[in-house]
């Protein structure tokens, strides 16, 4: 809502282009930080990038199969505009948008089926 960029980051391993019967890769989207004054699962985020980086160079073989089929793209703060307002009040019980809207409060119920 205010210009802050939103960063995605894409980790797969790339030396496996497709999965082993030439099916395209599953995607799966991990996002942190929708709530403005959760800090730990913005850590989270840094941590699992690490472990999945880190096990896909070492050739952890579960990072390594897990990466082989799967592109795991992650937005490490969903809520920046909400962040800023709450770093730049120092109401740290603040969880919304800078508009004051719940960001996930605001997803249908039931989403998508069972």
């Amino acid at each position: 809502r205010e210009g802050r960029d939103l960063h995605l980051l894409k980790v797969t391993d790339l030396a496996r282009v497709k999965m082993p019967n030439n099916r395209d890769k599953h995607r799966v989207l991990i996002t942190f930080g929708e709530h403005a004054r959760e800090f730990l699962p913005v850590e989270s985020f840094f941590k699992l990038v690490n472990d999945l980086c880190s096990g896909l160079s070492e050739k952890n073989d579960e990072i390594v199969n897990i990466l082989g089929s799967v592109e795991v793209y992650l937005i490490g703060l969903v809520n920046p505009d909400g962040r800023n307002y709450l770093e730049a009040k120092q109401d740290w019980c603040w969880r919304g948008m800078s508009n004051g809207v719940d960001v996930n409060r605001n997803f249908d119920w039931e989403w998508g089926g069972k």
